[in-house]
């Protein structure tokens, strides 16, 4: 059997994400037997962890967590140690070593856009790990480069690292020329430039791939606008390089860029193992969402006339996955309506797998075995009947991996913090997917 790599991104929010995208037309041309999942973190080392617990073998690192991750590695690739910044973990043998590909894409777009002209200066704004991997690049090209930033600190401290200089970002009108070459580096809805402050005569080159202000402020002023675009395929490639060992089809990731990831659906589905709290934080998510709950463990009970426990005793797992399957189907057909709790089972049917995963917005709540298994002990669970309940769970969770992940378009943690705080970041994801 060929061995699955599994890979992530982790992140604050990631819904929106489209590595996914990237990393699976990039399994699919390669031949690699890959898969790609988005994991949601209250914090980078609980992220960190999750992605362990998970066995995930390698993942990205997108905003804001790229500089926090950089202690918690075991070892850093120069890239990553000269920019004190992390968009790539490859793990190996235990062990986490962390790498910068950002300043791939960065030289390459700089490089297109003519930061190597002489006299011609480039401004970076912004001073996390985006901005760093910018000032970088700038500086490899021999181009001059300053750094414009709301805190003078940072800002100083980075533009000193690089040989650049500095200025505040509230004084760019007194710095920038009508040639000047700029890269974007903040939030995508972050002001970034005042306007007046750009010309015809300027480049935009916006670390986004998405709408941003950036966009929107070069618009106006009639400059050149480059998405960045290109900079996410050029250090997605180098990324897919290290975690696979594989050379990345360009065009095939491009294909993908291009079709985009849109909103996700509006019916959000939790899915997950016993324990997990799909129930619990599926009536505080409806709550906030001002949406009914459904718990198809309890529909199947409803049909029956019995309780799980009494289905799988009197009829057998085969009679509950048979009707359960029917509550599905019918869920699907009036997809849109309500928040779905599954049993920890369902998505074991593949065709129903892959429907769950394109006409909704399945979640997969992340608890470790040892979490699970205490949250499930002394409740009624027919599949842990007679067995120590942290081994089944073990075993189940080896069983339903590939399932959870074929379904799921989001990994939540629900293993750490209150089941508000679970369902709010649930909810909070969605909401800034939508609005992208």
């Amino acid at each position: 059997m060929t061995e699955t790599i599994t890979l992530g991104i982790i992140g604050k929010p990631v819904l929106h994400s489209l590595s996914p995208s990237l990393f699976e037309s990039a399994f699919a041309e390669t031949g690699v037997e890959g898969i790609y999942l988005r994991i949601a973190a209250a914090s980078a080392p609980r992220a960190i962890e999750v992605a362990g617990e998970m066995g995930l073998d390698g993942y990205n690192v997108t905003a804001p967590f790229k500089e926090r991750v950089v202690g918690h590695m075991d070892e850093l690739a120069p890239s990553a140690a000269r920019l004190l910044a992390v968009n790539t973990v490859v793990c190996r043998g235990g062990r986490r070593v962390g790498h910068n590909t950002d300043v791939t894409g960065a030289r390459r777009l700089l490089e297109e856009h003519g930061a190597g002209v002489f006299g011609r200066t480039v401004f970076v704004i912004g001073t996390g790990g985006a901005a760093k991997a910018g000032v970088c690049a700038a500086a490899e090209l021999g181009a001059r480069t300053v750094v414009l930033g709301r805190d003078r600190a940072r800002g100083a401290s980075l533009a000193r690292r690089f040989g650049a200089g500095f200025q505040v970002l509230d004084r760019a009108g007194e710095v920038v020329r009508e040639d000047s070459l700029i890269m974007c580096c903040v939030p995508p809805g972050a002001r970034a430039l005042d306007d007046g402050v750009l010309g015809e005569g300027n480049a935009v080159i916006d670390a986004s791939y998405i709408p941003s202000e950036a966009k929107a402020s070069a618009i106006r002023a009639g400059s050149l606008y480059v998405s960045g675009a290109a900079w996410l395929l050029a250090q997605a490639r180098e990324a897919f390089r290290l975690m696979t060992g594989r050379d990345a089809p360009e065009g095939s990731m491009e294909r993908a860029l291009g079709r985009g990831a849109g909103e996700p659906p509006t019916a959000l589905w939790l899915l997950g193992m016993m324990g997990s709290g799909k129930s619990a934080v599926g009536r505080a998510a409806a709550r906030m969402m001002g949406e009914p709950f459904v718990d198809t463990d309890r529909i199947v009970e409803e049909l029956v006339g019995a309780s799980a426990h009494e289905i799988f005793d009197r009829l057998g797992e085969t009679r509950f996955r048979e009707v359960e399957r029917g509550v599905l189907e019918r869920a699907l057909a009036r997809v849109g309506q309500g928040v779905v709790a599954l049993g920890g089972g369902s998505t074991s049917d593949g065709d129903l797998a892959r429907r769950i995963r394109t006409e909704t917005c399945a979640v997969w709540l992340w608890a470790s075995t040892g979490v699970c298994a205490r949250r499930a002990n002394g409740s009624p669970r027919p599949l842990l009947q007679g067995r120590d309940a942290t081994g089944a769970i073990d075993d189940l969770l080896r069983e339903r991996m590939r399932d959870y992940s074929r379904s799921a378009r989001l990994v939540v943690d629900s293993g750490t913090g209150e089941v508000d705080d679970v369902a709010r970041r649930i909810c909070e994801e969605i909401r800034l997917a939508r609005r992208r």
